[in-house]
């Protein structure tokens, strides 16, 4: 039994156990994206807790791959959304995406849809791009646009892109400036976003935008601009037909001669004008 962290081990020739369960290996990685509803917490387990999001990806993971699968078990949420915000939640059983998603070297951008109460002044807009302090330390410079305006309502939606994820973060820096958020919802993670769907529903992430999204990571920690995904092969075009076509030796009939030129008709010569009588 290992008591002391830090401590080493080979996972090639050890027997891991956790809570007397045996560690798997060449586990299969798995990447989901989950639009969370409101109401379930980010966590595997909490016993205090109402509902998590474990009780939406577990059942249709385990009637897809089977109950006990060892790829299920090691499955846990990519960071954490707050139990009154909704949105785009990643999960995965990879421990390096997780970090290279969630460590704040890395800067993955996040986008957010806030609906706060009045409409915020220019004022207020520019501290939430500059940096709000919180805690005694300000917040990254943000991307913050007016998406819409509801008059009647005394309502706007703000979009806001953060590049770090402090806990409550959104909430707080719009209560920092007087606007409190009445609902608030994640709606991307660097090029992958919810699309169309709908609080509850899940689905796997593509390779390319697990790609996308390790590459981003990889680029804001090296300060590098990320490459733009390729675009797959749709093999060489075919020749763009021409206008003009010559006929190929092999073709059956032989164009017909053309007839010979012929010379233009001779049109003849005009005679010279009479004098007039009387005129020499």
């Amino acid at each position: 039994m290992v008591t002391e962290t830090g401590r080493k081990v080979d996972p090639l020739r050890d027997h891991i156990t956790v809570d007397g369960r045996p560690l798997p290996r060449d586990v299969e990685p798995l990447y989901v994206l989950l639009y969370k509803p409101k109401g379930y917490q980010s966590t595997r387990e909490d016993p205090h807790a109402t509902h998590t999001v474990m009780e939406l990806i577990r059942p249709p993971l385990e009637a897809k791959l089977g109950r006990g699968h060892a790829a299920i078990e090691g499955l846990h949420p990519v960071g954490r959304l707050d139990t009154q915000t909704e949105g785009l939640l990643l999960l995965t059983n990879d421990g390096a995406f997780t970090l290279a998603m969630t460590h704040p070297r890395y800067h993955v951008p996040k986008l957010y849809q806030a609906q706060v109460r009045g409409v915020p002044t220019q004022e207020e807009l520019e501290k939430l791009r500059t940096g709000v302090p919180l805690f005694g330390r300000r917040t990254l410079p943000a991307r913050v646009r007016v998406a819409r305006v509801d008059r009647s309502r005394d309502i706007a939606s703000l979009e806001i892109e953060l590049l770090e994820g402090r806990n409550q973060q959104i909430r707080r820096m719009l209560q920092a400036v007087g606007r409190p958020v009445d609902h608030l919802r994640r709606i991307a993670i660097g090029p992958v976003t919810l699309q169309r769907m709908k609080p509850g529903q899940w689905r796997f992430l593509t390779p390319a935008e697990v790609e996308g999204l390790l590459k981003l990571a990889e680029a804001a920690r090296t300060g590098e601009e990320p490459s733009p995904p390729r675009r797959p092969s749709r093999g060489p075009r075919p020749p763009r037909p021409s206008s003009r076509r010559k006929p190929a030796a092999s073709d059956e009939q032989a164009p017909a001669p053309r007839p010979p030129a012929r010379k233009p008709a001779s049109s003849p010569k005009p005679k010279p004008p009479r004098r007039p009588r009387g005129t020499r």
